[in-house]
């Protein structure tokens, strides 16, 4: 009888019994030595109520079976990194066991374990070593290639991409080792290990962009290839990606993880109704071919097939202990979760009850937590010696507030004992922050705050939260965890707000009021995933809702309103927003009010348009009106207003529009240059 290493775990903990039996055979490198202890300390191994602690010749077979097979695989230093396999003892010789009876009558009977080779023991090995003899055991040429890619693959995930990196490395100097399967895997995983380490992108792309110029198809340039194709989906280059994807076919294609890949691209684009399609379609070429992987990625794939924003977003979150994984278990609860009723009340009746004071709307408005105090006290210095203002003489826009039942709003005080993330500085998307609400210390306490009390899902502040903290995510650039974990807490949010509105044709919620400010936050979140999808009728429509709410326009809904609607053919609408920002001098909305002129035909509009547009831009125009122009440097820390790369993000953004409305950038030249 043979006994698998699966039958093995039943009767102890298969792993830490491996390891264990791996450091005592490298400590004696004797097989005596590693008998005794293996009949000595067994048992230690077995769970609770296991066969093996209840019968004392099972414990002695198993003792036999299990050292025996350690050793036949274990590489021995002594040994200059080879096993020292027992021979076969015959039958009627002593036992090796050391029992004094013959083999027959002893251990021939004890179950064999099939399972543990050389690939298994020799990484175990390498976490055994340290120091010289563990660089002797990397050096040998008995360690096979599959064994160093589980090792490395362990020692990533311990955290150390530098050393996975550097064993890794030498594997893909020319001349090239092999092309194979092994070689594509242990490609990805030093991609995985450089994207860990400084400079290591760079590294990276060169080491991609060499493997993909072999001459020869091969598993190692296909894996280059899909690479590549993740790295230009990333990057927005759809027909790039596309194109090395292909390639990546080319070369591999009989490559079952390409189909995830080619999933991946589909979703990508936002083509989700063809990504379902080619999910059914992989998961039914793999249930012909029937193998035990084959099976388990076929029901992976008809999972895609169902939700493959889902899907793919549950891979990330997949192991116990994945960031975010109870709050997408929370998550999971409120899709029959009644709303809350809000009410919307005016400013001024917000006090108390809707806990306006000084220090919650320094907090509204991004200021760290533990300098809240001191600026309070500040402030009411600064508010004490203050003259009596004269009335203004335009009132201001009259504001609302929503405000929360009792209980949410007292909840809230709770929350945020638990929860040490500030809120974003003023219109910023994000805070100041570095992620750290997802150590697991943190992501523990409040986690456990929202098991407790599902209803926090009912507060807009806390809703704000959790899409600030999902936003810091440490994969959520990962395909689907923004959507698997934001879009629900936004679209909860949208829903309670058009709740409290319903019916109301004329709500103001302006930015200024600080308790208005977790509605707006999750309304401009919820419009940027709508952009990010592809925009639309939806997108749209929540960005006129933001401007008519806050008609103040905060967060610029005007430049990306103005820009869809010249897109879609709506100048009058184009003019609208424009009218209503005479004196804003930002080159997104004047250069476009000058083409939805000209496109009405209103000629002389149009031209005292654009030459005050181009008065107050510029730049713009040297970047617009050329066929061909080279990109300036952008930095990640802004845009000037009349700098270069102002000029080029609008020309980025709307050339093709200007190209597509015919006569419209000869007419801007002439006027601009010729004088016309």
């Amino acid at each position: 009888m043979t006994t698998r290493t699966d039958d093995a775990d039943g009767l102890v903990d298969f792993e830490r019994l491996l390891a264990a039996s791996v450091g005592e055979a490298l400590r004696t490198q004797q097989w005596s030595g590693l008998l005794a202890w293996m009949q000595n300390h067994v048992q230690q191994f077995a769970p609770s109520g296991s066969q093996l602690g209840r019968d004392p010749g099972l414990r002695a077979a198993f003792s036999f079976a299990f050292a025996r097979t350690v050793w036949n695989v274990t590489p021995l230093p002594r040994n200059k990194f080879r096993p020292e396999p027992l021979p076969e003892p015959g039958r009627n010789e002593p036992c090796p066991c050391g029992s004094g009876l013959k083999f027959k009558q002893c251990c021939q009977r004890a179950p064999a374990l099939g399972g543990i080779t050389s690939v298994l023991v020799w990484p175990l090995v390498l976490q055994a070593l340290s120091g010289q003899t563990r660089q002797e055991a990397l050096a040998s040429r008995h360690l096979s290639r599959e064994a160093l890619l589980q090792f490395v693959a362990t020692e990533l995930d311990a955290g150390h991409a530098l050393l996975a990196a550097e064993l890794l490395e030498p594997h893909f100097n020319a001349p090239l080792r092999a092309q194979d399967e092994v070689a594509a895997a242990m490609l990805n995983t030093l991609c995985n290990a450089l994207e860990k380490g400084r400079g290591g992108k760079r590294r990276k792309l060169a080491l991609l962009d060499r493997i993909s110029k072999l001459p020869q198809r091969s598993p190692l340039r296909s894996e280059a290839w899909q690479r590549l194709a993740c790295i230009r989906m990333d990057d927005n280059k759809g027909e790039l990606a596309w194109q090395a994807f292909q390639q990546a076919q080319r070369d591999d294609p009989g490559n079952e993880l390409l189909g995830m890949l080619e999933v991946q691209l589909l979703m990508g684009d936002g083509r989700l109704a063809e990504a379902r399609d080619r999910a059914r379609f992989h998961a039914a070429a793999l249930r012909r071919r029937g193998g035990s992987e084959d099976l388990e990625l076929a029901g992976f794939y008809a999972q895609l097939s169902q939700d493959p924003v889902r899907a793919m977003a549950d891979v990330s979150l997949r192991n116990d202990g994945a960031p975010g994984r109870r709050l997408a278990a929370c998550i999971d609860q409120l899709e029959h979760r009644p709303l809350p009723r809000y009410r919307l009340v005016a400013e001024s009746a917000s006090e108390p009850e809707g806990g306006n004071t000084l220090a919650d709307r320094l907090r509204q408005m991004g200021v760290a937590e533990e300098q809240i105090a001191d600026s309070v006290r500040k402030l009411e210095e600064q508010i004490g010696n203050f003259p009596e203002a004269p009335e203004p003489e335009e009132p201001p826009l009259d504001s609302q507030v929503l405000r929360p039942p009792a209980k949410i709003a007292a909840l809230y005080g709770a929350w945020r004992k638990v929860f040490k993330l500030d809120k974003p500085f003023s219109v910023q998307p994000l805070p100041f922050d570095d992620g750290s609400i997802w150590r697991p210390q943190d992501e523990a306490g409040w986690s456990t705050f929202l098991e407790a009390h599902p209803e926090a899902f009912d507060s807009l502040d806390v809703l704000d939260d959790l899409a600030a903290a999902v936003a810091l995510h440490p994969q959520a650039d990962q395909l689907g965890v923004l959507e698997r974990l934001a879009a629900p807490l936004l679209q909860r949010a949208a829903a309670i707000i058009d709740d409290a509105l319903a019916g109301v044709d004329d709500a103001r919620l302006l930015w200024i009021v600080t308790g208005n400010r977790p509605a707006l936050r999750s309304l401009v979140r919820l419009l940027a995933m709508e952009q990010a999808r592809g925009g639309g009728k939806q997108a749209l429509a929540l960005g006129e809702n933001v401007l008519r709410l806050n008609p103040l326009d905060n967060h610029g809904m005007r430049y990306t309103l103005a820009e869809d609607y010249l897109a879609g053919g709506d100048v009058n609408a184009c003019l609208r927003i424009t009218s209503a920002f005479p004196d804003d001098p930002a080159p997104e909305l004047r250069f476009n009010e000058a083409l939805a002129l000209f496109r009405l035909g209103r000629g002389k509009s149009a031209v005292d348009a654009l030459r005050r547009a181009d008065d107050m831009s510029p730049r713009v125009a040297a970047f617009l009106l050329p066929g061909r122009v080279r990109k300036p440097k952008l930095s990640d820390m802004g845009v000037s207003l009349d700098g270069d790369d102002r000029a080029w993000l609008y020309r980025d953004a709307m050339r093709d529009v200007w190209k597509g409305s015919p006569g419209a950038l000869e007419w801007a030249k002439r006027v601009l240059i010729g004088g016309g």
